[in-house]
């Protein structure tokens, strides 16, 4: 509800409740159970029923809110984080970083590319083992997907392993020029990262209803 109220004003920052209605449709398509938790509610007692906290974009929460939400990763919970959760306070004033940085392990690095015409996200195995991450289970196949419209610039204060990486966006006409300059880059489109029996996934690209 936060963010709904008090969120907006740029381009990307329009129809914020599309974040929600797409997570929420990826999650009936996939037959995954779930339950709409408010944003006001996320203390312990709430939260304590739940394994994973998914974040699709909430952009504005409260240092009280935060801390709420690391209390609960302390005690053994999971989240999903989307684009710029946490980057605003509660009324919608931007913060210098994410308020949840620390649980992130990456910084805000003060720049949103986009709209971003053709876009794609690179899936590999790891270089060494040769084995894909379990989130790509089931996507072993399919060398690209598609990418958001609009991401965050961040940077990394942690060996993350790769799993999913930028391929920079190219136009979308003339169509001899509709092709990837550089198939391939090391930019990480998603951060993951465990924390005792926690762990942490993180994606900082805009995905709205028709985007997921």
């Amino acid at each position: 509800e936060q963010t709904e109220r008090y969120y907006g004003g740029e381009e990307w920052q329009e129809q914020s409740g599309g974040h929600e209605l797409g997570m929420y449709h990826a999650l009936i398509e996939a037959r995954i159970p779930f339950e709409m938790a408010n944003d006001r509610l996320h203390d312990a007692e709430h939260l304590r029923q739940f394994k994973l906290l998914i974040l699709p974009n909430i952009a504005a929460l409260s240092e009280a809110q935060c801390e709420r939400i690391r209390l609960y990763v302390k005690s053994g919970g999971s989240i999903v984080a989307t684009f710029e959760t946490s980057l605003y306070d509660q009324e919608g004033k931007r913060r210098q970083n994410f308020g949840l940085a620390d649980l992130f392990g990456v910084s805000y690095d003060d720049r949103v590319e986009g709209p971003m015409k053709n876009s794609y996200l690179r899936l590999s195995s790891d270089s060494k083992t040769g084995r894909f991450h379990p989130i790509l289970e089931g996507l072993e196949d399919a060398y690209r997907i598609v990418n958001g419209i609009w991401r965050l610039e961040v940077k990394p204060h942690l060996d993350f392993p790769s799993p999913v990486t930028l391929i920079p966006t190219y136009p979308d006409l003339p169509m001899e020029h509709v092709y990837p300059r550089k198939p391939e880059t090391d930019i990480r489109e998603v951060y993951l990262r465990e924390l005792g029996k926690s762990r942490i996934a993180e994606n900082h690209s805009l995905y709205g209803h028709d985007r997921i």
